[in-house]
């Protein structure tokens, strides 16, 4: 049982919470890949900020890889 609870910690998750998920074959993330997600996003979208004001001529490039990004 102490091996649920930690696995259901890791995914931020209560242990019912967890064990629903797993026994309904949801995909379970865990709660830190949502925030590194989150936060390579902010991070590229203030890269691609960057570009647009120094690059003015990878405008089309820059427009295309904020696309991508925001899927």
């Amino acid at each position: 049982m102490a091996q649920i609870e930690k696995d259901a910690e890791a995914y931020g998750k209560s242990v019912a919470g967890y064990i629903r998920d797993r026994l309904t074959g949801r995909r379970i993330q865990a709660k830190t890949d949502q925030q590194m997600l989150a936060e390579l996003r902010r991070i590229g979208q203030g890269i691609i900020k960057h570009w647009r004001v120094n690059a003015p001529e990878l405008a089309d490039a820059i427009d295309r890889l904020a696309d991508r990004i925001n899927r």
